[in-house]
């Protein structure tokens, strides 16, 4: 395994390296300053409580401002780089990145294309197990029953334990446990 500040160091590239460092730096304290700015001018207004709804996008704003910052700072010392991966010209490219992106994209389609008519739960599942496959697992069993579990768990806490409205879906029509 090789540091990249050790290849940085002895390798005369290694300044877009650190340009590069400096860029994503900049690009997370500009999505900070982003967050923070919307949140001061559209989401503030008067209310009845001391935490509104600003409160958490203003923290997530502040905590990616510091990130970026931290960044910064050590990409200007030349503590930290990006390092780039290069690939083989005269190899094939691999078309595994974009299956995998397709298929989260299809995943996600077909959980707000499944949520009404089989409920919450099973087209969370659904997602769950395409989002594992596209994540490298094999294993659609096990992922489907894991996706089902961890769905039935948010299912039952929103809807009994905080009072929230999901739907458990036209198929399950008349069910005891059905809100």
């Amino acid at each position: 395994m090789s540091d990249v500040s050790d290849r940085a160091s002895s390798d005369p590239a290694g300044a877009g390296d650190s340009a590069s460092a400096v860029a994503l730096a900049l690009a997370v304290m500009a999505l900070g300053a982003f967050v923070a700015f919307d949140t001061f001018t559209g989401l503030t207004g008067p209310g009845y409580a001391q935490v509104g709804p600003g409160v958490f996008p203003l923290i997530v704003g502040a905590a990616l401002l510091l990130a970026g910052l931290g960044l910064l700072v050590h990409s200007m010392r030349g503590q930290w780089r990006v390092a780039w991966v290069e690939r083989d010209p005269s190899a094939d490219a691999s078309s595994a990145p974009l299956r995998n992106s397709v298929l989260v994209a299809a995943a996600l389609t077909l959980n707000v294309m499944l949520f009404e008519p089989l409920g919450f739960i099973a087209a969370s599942a659904v997602l769950f197990a395409c989002v594992s496959a596209a994540f490298g697992s094999r294993r659609f069993v096990l992922d489907a029953l894991l996706g089902i579990a961890f769905a039935a768990a948010i299912y039952f806490v929103f809807v009994h334990g905080l009072g929230l409205h999901l739907p458990a879906g036209d198929l399950w029509e008349g069910v005891p446990w059905r809100r």
